[in-house]
């Protein structure tokens, strides 16, 4: 290759370098695709119609095996009826398809509320000029590591201690889920935790295992939804502030 093409090469290869000045500018005033709430609002929105179509799903499908195997029951006995349904009722429906399409949203939820988290504490370091990212940030966990971001730089005093602590044990549960199948483990002796999955509908402890029941997502949703608002209107807040304040 010549050096001529070379250097056509390296010059259509070299990254744009971002106008920083412009960019702070953007997000403070923009509401379009790089506004955190534009993305995960609709996500939100989708999930709520995704879960409620996969219940229905279940719901129905369970019900039209059901129906089918009633017919084959017409001419048994009450004690023939008893032992067919021990060995054909249609279980897998619940404990298989609903439990790994429930605790599949839970995972889904928690990686939503990382990426928005993300992306507003990237905001943040741009509009407060904070040469400090948040990958220079050292904490216990995921969630930890943003608080601290975003209260330090961004002067955030929301989402509310309780809210954070709810979201927490949103991340319980998939941790739960993605690392023990849905056992509860040490998890079992941590009495605020138990105490919060006893609270929520449609959840409850099974041996040791953590059982989302039908409909059970739709409050993990809500929490989810609770937070991102919490966040939003802090991130909406400070972002007025910054503005009233510029020269």
């Amino acid at each position: 290759m010549s050096d001529l093409n070379k250097s056509k090469v390296n010059k259509k290869n070299k990254p744009v370098p971002v106008d920083r000045k412009k960019l702070r500018d953007y997000l403070l005033h923009s509401k379009g695709f790089m506004n955190p709430t534009f993305t995960a609002l609709e996500e939100l929105r989708q999930a709520k119609h995704y879960i409620i179509t996969m219940e229905e799903f279940i719901a129905s499908s369970e019900l039209a095996e059901v129906t089918e195997l009633e017919k084959q029951t017409e001419s048994m006995t009450k004690d023939e009826k008893d032992e067919f349904w021990q060995w054909n009722a249609p279980i897998h429906w619940e404990e298989i398809f609903g439990v790994r399409i429930r605790s599949s949203f839970c995972i889904q939820l928690c990686s939503q509320v990382e990426s928005t988290l993300e992306q507003i504490a990237k905001n943040v370091n741009i509009i407060a000029e904070c040469p400090i990212t948040v990958k220079n940030i050292q904490a216990q966990n995921t969630l930890s590591k943003y608080r601290l971001y975003n209260e330090s730089f961004g002067k955030f005093k929301s989402p509310s201690e309780s809210m954070w602590k709810e979201m927490g044990f949103l991340f319980n549960i998939r941790n739960i889920y993605v690392h023990e199948q849905g056992y509860l483990g040490d998890m079992n002796k941590n009495l605020e935790f138990m105490t919060f999955l006893k609270k929520l509908p449609n959840i409850s402890i099974r041996g040791d295992f953590i059982d989302l029941k039908a409909n059970s997502c739709q409050y993990l949703l809500d929490i989810s939804v609770r937070f991102h608002n919490e966040l939003f209107d802090e991130y909406d807040k400070y972002k007025k502030e910054i503005i009233i304040l510029e020269p």
